[in-house]
C-alpha cells in the first residue's frame, strides 16, 4: 500500500481480478493470485508450567508424571510458531477430566485451580491466519490423593479401628470375667463363712431353749454375740468392697485406719498411723483395694492377737514411684518357719500375687509385713 489513507469508494476490480485501491498518495494494485495461503500450520509447544504462580520444571513433571495433592493450582504456558503473522495465531486447549470441549483463546496461557486427585491430559493446538490447525501438544500428569485418601491409609485405619474394637472387646470381656469371679467369690464367702457362722448361731440358739444351766447359757450367749459381730464385720467388708463410691485411695486408707484403731484400742496398743499419699482421690480397681484390705486385716489381726506388742506402726505411702503398705509391731515376733505352716501368711502371699504386688515378712525387733507395687 502506497498509503494507509484510502479514498472513499475508491475501489475497483478489473477483468483479471486485480484489486485497485485509491489512496491519498496514489493507486495501489493487489493481485490475489500472488498471495498464496500458508498450509503448514504453526508448530505448538508447551513451554512452561507454574504451580501456585511459581515456576515448576517441565522435565521433572515429564519424568515423574505426578504432582502432590497440594500442587493443584496450575498454569500452562504454550506457544505456536507462526513467523508470518504471529499476532493472528489462535489457540484451542482442553484439559481432559475438566473441560468437556475445546476452548478457543488468543492467550498463550491458561490457569486451572483446585484440581482434584486423578489423571489428567492437557492438550493445546494452534491455528494460523489461513485457518490451518496444528496437531495438539500434550502433557499427561497425575495429581496424587492426599495421604489420608490413599488405600493403604484407609487399610491402616480399618486395621487400627479393628484392633481398637478388639481391645475394647477384650477389656470388656476381662471386666466381665473379673466381675463374675468377684460375684463368685462373694457368693462363696457368704456361703462358707457367713453360712457356717449362721448355722453355728442357729444350733446354739436351739441349745439355749433346751437348757436351764445358767453357765451354759452365758457361754452360748457369748458365743452367739461373738459370731454375730464377725458376721457384721464380714458383711461390712463385702459391702465396702463392691460399693463403687469407695473406689479410691482415700477410702482404702480410711478403712485400714479404722480397722487398726478398733483392734488396737481393744488391747491398749499404741497405734502410729502414717500416710503419705500424693493423690487421695486416685481411683483403684476393686481387686486391688479388696486384696490390700484383706492383707492389712490379716497382718493387723495377727499383730494384735499374737505378738504381745505395745505399739503398732501402719504406714501407707503412694507416689509416682509406686505404692507401699507397711505394718510393723514391736512384739515378740514369729517363728517364721513354723508360721508358714499356717494359712495366714500363705493367704497374704496369695493375695499379693493376685494383684502383681511384692510382699516381704521381716522378723526383727518385732514382726513386719511390707507390700509394694510399682503402679496402682
Amino acid at each position: 500500500m502506497i498509503s494507509n489513507n484510502c479514498n472513499r469508494n475508491a475501489l475497483y476490480v478489473d477483468n483479471d481480478k486485480n484489486l485497485w485501491i485509491g489512496t491519498t498518495k496514489g493507486v495501489s494494485i493487489f493481485n490475489p493470485k500472488t498471495d498464496k495461503p500458508i498450509t503448514e500450520p504453526p508448530k505448538v509447544y508447551i513451554t512452561g508450567l507454574e504451580v501456585f504462580n511459581e515456576s515448576f520444571p517441565l522435565e521433572k513433571l515429564k519424568n515423574s508424571n505426578r504432582l502432590n495433592y497440594d500442587q493443584n493450582y496450575l498454569k500452562f504456558i504454550y506457544s505456536g510458531i507462526n513467523l508470518s503473522a504471529p499476532k493472528k495465531t489462535i489457540y484451542k486447549y482442553k484439559l481432559v477430566g475438566v473441560d468437556k470441549d475445546w476452548v478457543t483463546s488468543k492467550e498463550n496461557n491458561v490457569q486451572y485451580t483446585s484440581l482434584e486427585k486423578g489423571e489428567y491430559l492437557f492438550e493445546v493446538k494452534a491455528k494460523n491466519q489461513w485457518g490451518y490447525w496444528s496437531e495438539p501438544a500434550q502433557l499427561a500428569f497425575v495429581i496424587n490423593p492426599a495421604w489420608w485418601e490413599t488405600w493403604w491409609t484407609r487399610l491402616m485405619f480399618v486395621v487400627t479401628l479393628g484392633f481398637l474394637l478388639w481391645l475394647a472387646f477384650q477389656y470388656r470381656l476381662n471386666y466381665l470375667l473379673k466381675l463374675e469371679r468377684l460375684r463368685t467369690k462373694i457368693a462363696s464367702d457368704l456361703h462358707d463363712e457367713v453360712g457356717s457362722m449362721l448355722t453355728q448361731i442357729s444350733l446354739n440358739v436351739d441349745f439355749l431353749s433346751f437348757t436351764n444351766d445358767e453357765k451354759k447359757k452365758e457361754e452360748k450367749s457369748n458365743f452367739i454375740r461373738s459370731k454375730s459381730k464377725e458376721i457384721i464385720s464380714i458383711m461390712n467388708d463385702i459391702v465396702w468392697s463392691i460399693d463403687s463410691r469407695n473406689d479410691n485411695l482415700e477410702s482404702l486408707v480410711g478403712r485400714i485406719n479404722n480397722f487398726a484403731f478398733d483392734h488396737c484400742s481393744q488391747k491398749d496398743i499404741s497405734l502410729n498411723f502414717i500416710k503419705n499419699i500424693d493423690n487421695p482421690n486416685k481411683p483403684l480397681k476393686i481387686t486391688f483395694r479388696q486384696n490390700i484390705m484383706l492383707i492389712a486385716k490379716e497382718a493387723i489381726n495377727n499383730a494384735v492377737k499374737y505378738s504381745d506388742c505395745s505399739e503398732l506402726i501402719v504406714k501407707i505411702k503412694n507416689s509416682k514411684n509406686g505404692f507401699e503398705l507397711l505394718i510393723k509391731d514391736n512384739g515378740k515376733g514369729f517363728d517364721i518357719e513354723n508360721v508358714r505352716k499356717g494359712s495366714g501368711l500363705k493367704n497374704m502371699k496369695m493375695r499379693a500375687e493376685s494383684i502383681n504386688a511384692n510382699i516381704d515378712f521381716t522378723n526383727e525387733n518385732g514382726f513386719s509385713v511390707k507390700v509394694t507395687k510399682d503402679k496402682i
